[in-house]
């Protein structure tokens, strides 16, 4: 954004006499001084007939103030010229009429240093790109602060000045942005600065980091776009609010200096409405999507909500006062970053190696096509390691992942881990308190306290991960209402009911677990949903089937070799869907595999579960080959079923 000094006429143009240095500099000075001051007489007799007594009153004090400086530039030239303590008329150091001269060599040194200081003014690089507005007058002149240097400078005014030894910084009149509430949808907005300075304003700063925006030099002194004497200054810039621009409040700092180096600053508050529409929404710090939640550990959920038909989705940070965006390093329970693999898009993100601070984090989202999206979900986020409100990690020695938040009485929130775990408690529930520490633990296996289900419950765990500690750490155990929760389980492809699964709690005075009524099942999503109003240890499971009605053999035919991982692929212990799976199975329940002409090829047996696989080997451990084979099924009740079954290698 480009700061340009606006057009402004105060009366006609003023003509300063480019001073001249060295033999009678002093005597020039005083010409100088003497024609500026009938100059100004006249302009004193003009305005006497023209102005108000106030006007009037005004300028007489200007040119008092004026004649003033003339004449303490007078003065400082004097102290400057070397006198002799005895000089007479015969003396060489002395010449007829009081004319003082210098030395040789300080003369040549006073004119290396006016030489070098007078090109200094117009010795720019060229101007960098944005909005100009520039001036129509121009005045090129020569000023000297002292006998020993020079400066050049341009205005286009006639209230030109020079002054000595400024240390008052620019004082800003007003400031003003229009409009003061805009859209990210491409959006400019004018900002407008009256600066007043006694030895002019030389530059001004627009600092847009907050934004996303580069830092930007607001005016390029090269004499043509700004006043650097006048006493005020307007200058104005034209902002664009682009797309990437996130919604929020900002306070733009801006920065003005005079032709001394004295700086002064102000700020203008812009407010930013976002109307773009993202494919992406970071939730991670709960349903309520607020900024400047203080947050720590080296594994912190960082969910990113995506619309349909996103091949991955891509986590950056940043300093929030700027900076160059940074990949958000994973956690050790995160794949990668970016996620590819969805629709549960996120990653785990360690900040633990950086310091406590405030952050910007950016998800964007790639469509099938590798097209990203041109408005990515942002949140702030405050790094405090000392008093964070959600603390996360990760503990690979006990293999148990933990996050720690802080709720409060005042309004609903919720706790959102990766792997679909979550916590939402509304106020009602926590009557009596102010706040309350709440804790969720993932185990890869079942806690010490919480054994997996015995075999005769007929009760098995739904794959791996899904057990949770629910906690109060103050160390109660109940709420004043229900709270909702939800579990991930693991979906390994089987074409059993996912329906029969069920919610259920460790009863630590029973010993046993327990079922939670009216759970409910998200398939697409791979999670249990329910209302409870206690904490222990909960775990998803599915009872075991008492009978053979939801029995069913796959894949039938099985082709391991043909390239299609539906149609069957080589058995790998412990992998699911490899090997031919026989489900829907009671406990204990046998299987015997023969062939068309009734020789035995295979003796299976469920010892937990409902299932069981078969590797496509005989009892010798060799594999069959293709063709047509025939099972039977026995339950330990006496129940049996026959069926057909064909290999294709």
């Amino acid at each position: 954004m480009n700061l340009s000094k606006s057009p402004k006429s105060i009366g006609q143009d003023a003509v300063v006499t480019p001073l001249k240095y060295g033999v009678n500099a002093s005597n020039r000075i005083e010409e100088s001084i003497t024609q500026e001051l009938i100059t100004q007489e006249l302009k004193t007799q003009e305005l006497k007939t023209h102005a108000e007594p106030e006007s009037f009153s005004v300028m007489r004090t200007n040119l008092s103030s004026r004649h003033q400086d003339k004449l303490d530039a007078r003065a400082e030239l004097d102290a400057l010229i070397p006198k002799k303590a005895h000089a007479g008329p015969d003396q060489p150091g002395r010449a007829a009429g009081g004319i003082r001269f210098f030395s040789l060599t300080k003369l040549l040194m006073l004119f290396m240093i006016a030489f070098s200081f007078g090109l200094g003014g117009s010795a720019f690089a060229s101007p960098p790109p944005g909005t100009w507005i520039t001036n129509t007058a121009q005045i090129d002149y020569s000023y000297s602060p002292t006998a020993a240097s020079t400066g050049r400078a341009y205005s286009n005014s006639a209230d030109t000045q020079v002054m000595f030894n400024d240390t008052e910084p620019p004082i800003f009149i007003s400031s003003t942005i229009n409009p003061i509430v805009a859209t990210n949808g491409g959006c400019t907005v004018r900002i407008t600065l009256n600066i007043f300075d006694t030895s002019g304003v030389s530059d001004a700063y627009l600092r847009l980091g907050v934004m996303d925006m580069y830092d930007t030099t607001s005016t390029y002194d090269n004499g043509l776009a700004g006043d650097t004497t006048a006493s005020d200054s307007l200058w104005n810039a034209l902002v664009y609010i682009s797309p990437m621009t996130l919604g929020d409040t900002y306070r733009i700092r801006v920065t003005a200096y005079d032709i001394f180096g004295n700086i002064g600053e102000t700020y203008i508050t812009l407010q930013v409405i976002d109307t773009s529409s993202s494919w992406t929404t970071i939730r991670s710090l709960g349903w309520n999507l607020i900024n400047d939640v203080r947050v720590a550990g080296n594994a912190l959920s960082i969910l990113g909500d995506a619309v349909d038909e996103i091949s991955q989705v891509y986590f950056e940070y940043r300093n929030w006062s700027g900076g160059n965006w940074m990949p958000c390093a994973v956690g050790s329970w995160s794949d990668h970053n970016p996620d590819t693999t969805g629709p549960n898009w996120g990653i785990y993100w360690n900040m633990d190696y950086l310091p406590d601070d405030t952050y910007l984090i950016k998800a964007t989202a790639y469509d099938s096509g590798g097209v990203p999206d041109l408005s990515p979900g942002f949140l702030r986020v405050v790094k405090d390691s000392k008093d964070s409100w959600i603390n996360e990690w990760t503990d690979t020695n006990e293999g148990i992942h933990v996050r720690r938040q802080l709720f409060n009485n005042l309004l609903s929130d919720t706790t959102i881990v990766i792997d679909k775990t979550s916590l939402s408690v509304e106020p009602s529930a926590l009557v009596g308190v102010d706040s309350v520490w709440l804790r969720v633990t993932s185990y890869n296996t079942p806690p010490p306290d919480a054994p997996i289900p015995s075999e005769n419950t007929g009760l098995f765990k739904q794959g791996d991960g899904s057990f949770r500690r629910f906690e109060r750490e103050d160390g109660a155990t109940t709420f004043t209402d229900s709270i909702l929760i939800s579990l991930p389980y693991i979906d390994e492809g089987r074409v059993g009911d996912e329906e029969a699964l069920s919610l259920y709690y460790y009863d630590t005075t029973l010993g046993e677990w327990v079922k939670v009524p009216d759970a409910r099942v998200d398939k697409d999503n791979d999670r249990i949903w329910a209302n409870i109003n206690h904490f222990t240890v909960f775990g998803a499971f599915r009872a075991v089937p008492l009978n053979l009605s939801g029995f069913t053999v796959y894949p039938n035919p099985f082709k391991p070799n043909d390239g299609d991982p539906t149609t069957g692929a080589d058995y790998i212990p412990g992998a699911a869907n490899t090997g031919i799976t026989f489900e829907g199975l009671p406990i204990y329940s046998k299987i015997r595999i023969y062939t068309p002409l009734g020789a035995s090829v295979r003796d299976l047996i469920v010892s937990s579960g409902n299932l069981v696989q078969w590797d496509a080997k005989n009892n010798r451990g060799d594999r069959v080959a293709s063709g047509v084979y025939i099972f039977i099924v026995t339950t330990p009740s006496g129940e049996k079923i026959t069926g057909k079954m064909v290999i294709i290698r």
